[in-house]
């Protein structure tokens, strides 16, 4: 995990990582007690908030269903909150240039199953900027699979809107964003503050590496 820290006036602890080629059954199990997990470990007080992107390789990989899917974050989530994560946010799978036309019907079917069951914890990337159901659009993507360093800055700006519309802004946390996609190598985020730096619109972070 790259330690990262806030550049705002909060007393966050914040931690952000990528992990390549993974399902979200392979990030369960001793990647979640063992990495995850074990940031609980000395964190401040505070709630403990988990940001949790996936489901795209379980998708291309396993051509799962939407309800496999689902039930794969199910346990992952529910895993992440009895180890004692105070509230775990999940994320819309977007689109990819090499998923399937079957893939595509499963991806939206389960991307409506989160807007329903994780509502209040919903990342919803998907519909807050249709660009990132168009892989084929190069503002935002590298290489129609991964987005480039502006698409992911757009994405950190979505998760910054949801932490300053939840009330975490300001309040000491442990927070922990993990993507199943590469991460920008230098990221570059604007204070986490209800503020006029945005980027599309959207409130945008502010990182430097620890």
């Amino acid at each position: 995990l790259a330690g990262m820290t806030n550049t705002g006036a909060t007393t966050w602890a914040d931690y952000n990582t990528g992990i390549g080629s993974q399902r979200i059954v392979d990030l369960d199990g001793v990647h979640g007690t063992g990495v995850v997990d074990a940031k609980l470990v000395g964190a401040p007080a505070g709630p403990k908030i988990l940001f949790f992107r996936a489901g795209s390789n379980d998708f291309f990989a396993d051509s799962v269903s939407a309800a496999t899917c689902k039930s794969r974050l199910d346990a992952y989530v529910a895993n992440r909150l009895a180890a004692g994560w105070t509230k775990v946010y999940v994320f819309t799978v977007d689109d990819r240039t090499n998923f399937t036309a079957a893939n595509r019907v499963e991806v939206a079917a389960y991307n409506d199953l989160l807007r329903t069951s994780y509502a209040s914890t919903l990342i919803d990337v998907a519909a807050l900027d249709t660009r990132f159901m168009n892989s084929a659009d190069a503002n935002i993507w590298s290489d129609g699979i991964h987005e480039n360093d502006y698409g992911y800055n757009c994405v950190a700006s979505i998760v910054a809107d949801k932490m300053i519309a939840d009330g975490y802004v300001g309040a000491g946390a442990l927070v922990l964003i993990l993507l199943l996609k590469r991460w920008p190598r230098v990221p570059i985020r604007r204070a986490c503050s209800a503020s006029s730096n945005t980027i599309d619109g959207h409130s945008a972070l502010k990182w430097s590496m620890a």
